[in-house]
């Protein structure tokens, strides 16, 4: 499904991947509490093309894993953070065809 979204929206297949998480913050304490977030998107066109609620800040390298699974990494590059650039997880991009770069 992803692969299709990709080819309608002009994304080409050796488009670079960045690979990041962000908090958006609550208001009034506890009362509207923050949502934490890990999002793919395209460097060309800024587009979102994958996104994750992670359980709490420094926490997203679950949720980072489970954007990555849906998206097709043949011929691509991601940019990673530090959090997500462990040996396991760029050792499973790699076997999927896809490159890794840190930021």
């Amino acid at each position: 499904m992803v692969h299709r979204w990709l080819h309608e929206h002009f994304v080409g297949p050796d488009e670079a991947f960045a690979v990041d998480g962000k908090t958006l913050r609550g208001i009034h304490g506890k009362e509207i509490a923050g949502v934490h977030l890990v999002a793919a998107f395209t460097y060309a066109r800024g587009v979102v093309v994958g996104k994750a609620q992670s359980p709490g800040k420094g926490q997203g390298l679950a949720a980072g894993r489970e954007v990555v699974r849906a998206l097709p990494l043949e011929g691509r590059t991601l940019t990673l953070d530090a959090l997500y650039a462990t040996r396991e997880f760029c050792h499973e991009i790699a076997q999927r065809g896809g490159t890794t770069s840190s930021a």
